[in-house]
C-alpha cells in the first residue's frame, strides 16, 4: 500500500530529528571517549568535520522536507491490453487469438458430438485452430470417443479399452478434423489402417496414403 504523500513527509521528518539527536548522542560519546582512540587532535578534528558534514545533509533534507510541497507518487503506466469481442482483457495477442478460437470452439463442440463418420469422409474444416490445434486435439478426441460412446468402431469389435481417434483422411493427405473424418478404433484397429505413424513402420501408409491422393 502506497502512504499518503503528507504522511510520508511528516514520517521522513520525524526520521531524520531522530537520526540528529542519535548523531548528536555518538558525537559526544566519540570524540569524549579515549578508548582506543589516540589523543591526536586532527585526528580528533577530522572526526568533529565527518560529524559535521552528516548533520548537515540531516538538516538540508529536513529543510527541503519541511518547506516543499510533498511529492505525489507518479502513476503506474497502464498496460497495453487487447481487448477482445468478449470484453476480456489479453497481454498478448496470441492470447487474444485463442481467445477467439477457444470461445468458437466451446460453441461448437456440440458437432463433434452429433455427426457421424462418413466413410467418404471430407477435407473440409468445422473451423480453423491455426497454431492452437495441437492443444485442441485432446479436447476434440475427447468428444469423438464420447460420440462413439467409447468403443472400437471397427465392425464387430467392441473394445473398449486402449482406445484411439483415426483420421479416415490422414491428415497428411489434407484430412481434417472435421467429425466425419474422425472414428474411434482401438490400438490395434487403429494400426491395421496403415495411415497412422510414419508409414515406414507399419508398411502400408504409402499405398493408403496414394489412394486418398497424398505423398
Amino acid at each position: 500500500m502506497i502512504p499518503d504523500p503528507e504522511v510520508r513527509q511528516r514520517n521522513v521528518t520525524k526520521s531524520l530529528t531522530v537520526a540528529k539527536k542519535r548523531l548528536n548522542r555518538a558525537e559526544s560519546s566519540i570524540l569524549h571517549s579515549t578508548y582506543g582512540i589516540t589523543d591526536d587532535g586532527d585526528h580528533k578534528e577530522r572526526l568533529r568535520k565527518a560529524f559535521y558534514e552528516i548533520k548537515d545533509y540531516i538538516d538540508l533534507r529536513t529543510l527541503l522536507e519541511e518547506t516543499l510541497p510533498p511529492l505525489e507518487d507518479e502513476p503506474e503506466p497502464e498496460r497495453e491490453y487487447f481487448v477482445c469481442e468478449h470484453g476480456h482483457k489479453h497481454r498478448s495477442e496470441r492470447s487474444l487469438r485463442w481467445c477467439k478460437i477457444n470461445t468458437e470452439f466451446k460453441q461448437k463442440q456440440q458437432i463433434w458430438l452429433d455427426t457421424p463418420p462418413d466413410p467418404d469422409s471430407t477435407k473440409d474444416e468445422i473451423m480453423d485452430f491455426g497454431e492452437f490445434r495441437d492443444l485442441f486435439w485432446g479436447q476434440i478426441a475427447m468428444l469423438i470417443k464420447r460420440r462413439d460412446s467409447f468403443t472400437c468402431s471397427f465392425g464387430g469389435c467392441g473394445e473398449t479399452d486402449l482406445l484411439e481417434v483415426h483420421h479416415i483422411i490422414p491428415r497428411r493427405a489434407g484430412g481434417s478434423d472435421h467429425p466425419a473424418n474422425l472414428i474411434t478404433y482401438c490400438t490395434k484397429h487403429h494400426v491395421a489402417q496403415g495411415t497412422h505413424g510414419n508409414g515406414s513402420v507399419r508398411g502400408l501408409a504409402d499405398r493408403k496414403l496414394d489412394e486418398f491422393g497424398g505423398a
